[in-house]
């Protein structure tokens, strides 16, 4: 349709999970990769491809990618539930534990501004 922007991210994004709800988690790598040279910024593409790193078994790539958008994404919920569900898979418990405690506050209802769910 003519107003749906192909290159927009969240199109790049709604494309990438896609390609994992098909399996193909390869390519929803690639996908999210392509997405965060042009958007480095974006929390949902940068946790998505997280996750999407943590499918294909690369632990060691989806906790450097969760951790690095956490340097500038502190605030988002989603973006901390996709470093502990990496920390969890890499049983690193305790740093898992203290992720649960900043997801708790999360839930506990907002602080201020910095905290919020990415869409």
């Amino acid at each position: 349709s003519f107003w749906i922007n192909q290159d927009a991210t969240p199109t790049q994004v709604l494309i990438a999970r896609g390609f994992a709800s098909q399996g193909r988690h390869d390519l929803a790598v690639l996908k999210l990769v392509h997405t965060l040279s042009q958007t480095p910024h974006d929390a949902p593409a940068a946790r998505l491809l997280s996750l999407e790193l943590l499918q294909l078994g690369q632990l060691d790539a989806a906790r450097n990618v969760a951790e690095q958008t956490l340097r500038w994404a502190e605030g988002n919920a989603d973006c901390h539930l996709a470093l502990g569900a990496v920390l969890a898979r890499q049983k690193q418990w305790d740093p898992a534990a203290a992720e649960a405690v900043v997801l708790g506050s999360f839930l506990r209802g907002p602080k201020g501004p910095r905290f919020h769910r990415s869409g």
